[in-house]
């Protein structure tokens, strides 16, 4: 198919009317690097109307990434087939930016977020973990939080007292913490993360967890839906 086909097809396309309107940006290719689809909020931040953009070559459309790790990442995902996904910093901008990389058999396939805001609410996160670490010391209660993206699960070290492990020694999944919950618990508690997580809603639940040194304890754990997951309090 000629890139001219492609372009027409992609246009008229019921997929390319609705990925024209959402809100990520995406920019499509040939194997000539030629842009065969671009979706308005793309076309927004490259500052071209989406007609103006199709037909060009990608690396004249954004020269300044030709010689960068943008590049490298664009030419590696077409040349072995393998997707790839990175985070860019855009001193143009002034933004950060998560993009995807979906190679196929006629191009590729990028897409594009401003992920600034959620790095600025990360920090935000961090910092409000670290407060109620310190709030915590005191008492028999801990944090952790869940990126639902990943499944990673940071704790604080309130959190790894409470179950009396090392903090470092913590692999960062639902899975290892639900290794600490009791086997007769372990599947309702897991059932109601996953739902808090997917649904984003609180959580409050009662449920037994076996610690390190084999003693059995009743917690209560108390959540609450953030941007990024969900906090949750024992």
């Amino acid at each position: 198919m000629s890139t001219a086909s492609r372009i027409h097809s992609a246009e008229d396309s019921s997929p390319g009317r609705v990925l024209g309107r959402i809100d990520e940006a995406i920019c499509a290719f040939d194997d000539e690097w030629q842009i065969t689809f671009v979706n308005d909020r793309a076309a927004t931040i490259l500052e071209q109307t989406p007609n103006e953009l199709l037909g060009q070559e990608i690396w004249e459309t954004v020269p300044s990434i030709t010689e960068t790790a943008v590049g490298e990442q664009l030419r590696d995902a077409i040349s072995t087939g393998t997707p790839a996904r990175f985070e860019r910093y855009d001193n143009k901008f002034g933004r950060l930016f998560r993009v995807r990389i979906y190679p196929d058999a006629e191009g590729a396939t990028v897409c594009f977020s401003d992920i600034t805001g959620m790095t600025e609410r990360v920090q935000e996160l961090k910092e409000t973990a670290q407060r109620l670490t310190t709030g915590l010391k005191q008492t028999d209660a801990g944090v952790w939080e869940i990126d639902p993206e990943t499944g990673a699960v940071v704790w604080t070290e309130s959190m790894a007292s409470l179950i009396s492990v090392d903090p470092d020694s913590f692999e960062g999944t639902v899975e290892a913490f639900l290794n600490y919950v009791h086997p007769e618990d372990r599947s309702t508690v897991g059932a109601a993360v996953d739902h808090a997580v997917e649904n984003e809603t609180g959580l409050n639940q009662e449920f037994r967890v076996i610690r390190a040194d084999d003693t059995q304890r009743w917690v209560e754990i108390r959540a609450e839906t953030v941007d990024l997951g969900v906090v949750l309090v024992d």
